[in-house]
């Protein structure tokens, strides 16, 4: 997705503000937005400094938003991050099937179905401890989830194409449905307090990171990944 040889490139590794009021979001080179931007004005923004995309956060009061409307003009996007303490609705979602790269982090998002998005490669979605199924579409490579509810990994449908997970922060106890992801490349679990045993990942799986996943007492692999991390795994004795 990142083909720009915008020469304000290596200037945007922190925030900061030019032209008309506009703020760069240091997360991922987005274009934050500001009520008072219409959106032609943001495609241009985004469009003239190279920037990956564009970040919605309401977190404060006095920052949320009548409605996320505005999004409907929003076609050009190619990458969108959500981060928000309110609920809104969010089916205007739906029609930015160019979207590449989605961050969503909301309160009251429990849309799973992203099947019709093609061009969508890298999906990161924080559950907010909801639960609701995960359809994905082929072309996506790599999926971030965080705030898991569901138990094991058999929610998710359409994996085949998946080459990094990372999972954080969740209820998981088992990860069952693992063997669909038939293209892991890499796996990251952090921060799951419920996960006892890991006993086989795919055959394709490069790299493994354990980290904080405080219950894990077995790992019992038949194929050893080229990379394998285990941090502040307490219980997980791991022979060399």
């Amino acid at each position: 997705m990142d083909h720009c040889n915008c020469p304000l490139r290596g200037m945007l590794n922190k925030t900061l503000y030019v032209r008309i009021n506009m703020k760069i979001s240091s997360y991922n080179n987005l274009l934050v937005y500001d009520r008072s931007m219409s959106m032609a004005q943001a495609e241009d923004l985004i469009s003239r400094n190279c920037l990956k995309g564009l970040e919605i956060k309401t977190l404060l009061k006095d920052e949320r938003l009548i409605d996320l409307s505005f999004l409907k003009e929003t076609s050009f996007l190619k990458g969108l991050s959500i981060v928000s303490n309110f609920e809104y609705d969010y089916s205007v979602i739906e029609k930015l099937l160019d979207l590449e790269w989605l961050n969503i982090n909301a309160v009251g998002f429990n849309n799973g179905n992203f099947l019709n998005f093609h061009k969508l490669v890298e999906l990161s979605l924080s559950f907010r401890r909801l639960t609701f199924k995960l359809n994905l579409p082929v072309s996506l490579r790599h999926l971030y989830m965080d705030e898991l509810k569901q138990n094991s990994l058999n929610f998710i449908s359409g994996v085949d194409s998946i080459q990094t997970l990372r999972i954080k922060s969740s209820n998981l106890k088992t990860i069952d449905g693992i063997d669909k992801f038939n293209n892991l490349h890499s796996l990251s679990i952090e921060g799951v307090s419920g996960l006892k045993s890991i006993n086989e990942l795919p055959e394709s799986i490069q790299q493994l990171y354990l980290n904080s996943v405080s219950s894990l007492n077995a790992l019992n692999l038949t194929t050893k990944p080229d990379s394998l991390i285990i941090r502040n795994c307490k219980k997980l004795k791991v022979e060399n």
